[in-house]
């Protein structure tokens, strides 16, 4: 992935949590973070130029307390590692994250073999647990189609 839309996805970014920020909704004041890592295919093959999300669901009930998202690239074999804004932070939230993938901005990139619904609200939920986690997710161009046993 080019460095410029990788930064402009970062920065992307950024503005969302400052907005989140100056509208009142401030994270708490301590969260856990683990790593987080893995690969993303669609029908098996490696799926390079994505941009994977995990945003963690609020510990308050009426989500006055937001806790910050993070999104790592797919490199050409698909991998990727999440990191959280700002200077060498890296990991994410501990607890139930919903997980968004979505071509990562500039690039054309793969998913568009992919069924759009994988950058919607439901698709994939993931818990993170402590210490180190690695989530291989599978895509399918077409989710709806049965695997063949």
């Amino acid at each position: 992935m080019p460095v410029a839309a990788a930064a402009r996805s970062w920065l992307a970014v950024m503005i969302a949590i400052l907005a989140a920020a100056a509208s009142g909704c401030q994270p708490g004041p301590s969260f856990r973070i683990a790593e987080v890592k893995g690969t993303v295919t669609i029908d098996g093959k490696p799926a390079p130029g994505l941009t994977v999300q995990f945003e963690p669901q609020s510990p308050d009930p009426r989500g006055r307390i937001i806790l910050p998202a993070a999104y790592g690239f797919t490199d050409a074999d698909g991998k990727y590692t999440l990191r959280r804004p700002g200077r060498n932070k890296t990991g994410a939230a501990v607890g139930l994250n919903h997980v968004r993938i979505t071509a990562a901005e500039g690039e054309s990139g793969p998913l568009g073999q992919a069924h759009p619904r994988y950058g919607q609200d439901n698709a994939i939920w993931y818990e993170v647990q402590e210490g180190t986690n690695t989530y291989d997710i599978e895509l399918r161009e077409d989710p709806t189609a049965r695997r063949a046993n």
